[in-house]
């Protein structure tokens, strides 16, 4: 599943090599370390508010460079050491549905939601727990 999404958002950019003025393995590398950032963080301060429900209300957030690293190195890990990502191209790129602007408008719209996921998360936690949405 992760592969077929890195693909469609890989060659939404890549465009079967008639790319111009962009570098696709970096701008996709940027978007998906962003994408796992923002779930790191979210399961992270899960965990703060499952052990003391008012935590960030008392203390303040912590440092998210760990939580920066690691998004880089896990998604250099999934998907560019030993030009992974190439080999996921040659996989899918003859399945013309991952072409089709609905399937790129899905790829992106899940991209967003992962990405907006701890904003949700903690809008929604602070109202089912506080009663207020901020």
């Amino acid at each position: 599943m992760i592969d077929r999404l890195f693909y469609i958002v890989y060659n939404s950019y890549y465009k079967h090599g008639k790319y111009k003025n962009d570098i696709p393995p970096l701008t996709v590398f940027g978007i998906f370390c962003v994408a796992t950032f923002s779930i790191l963080i979210s399961i992270a301060y899960a965990i703060y508010l499952l052990k003391d429900p008012t935590y960030f209300r008392t203390h303040r957030a912590p440092s998210k460079t760990i939580y920066f690293i690691s998004a880089a190195l896990i998604t250099y890990l999934l998907f560019y050491y030993k030009k992974r990502y190439k080999s996921i191209y040659d996989k899918f790129k003859d399945i013309e549905h991952y072409d089709t602007f609905k399937g790129k408008f899905i790829a992106f719209f899940i991209m967003v939601l992962i990405i907006i996921s701890p904003i949700v998360f903690m809008l929604i936690y602070n109202k089912l727990y506080f009663g207020a949405w901020v």
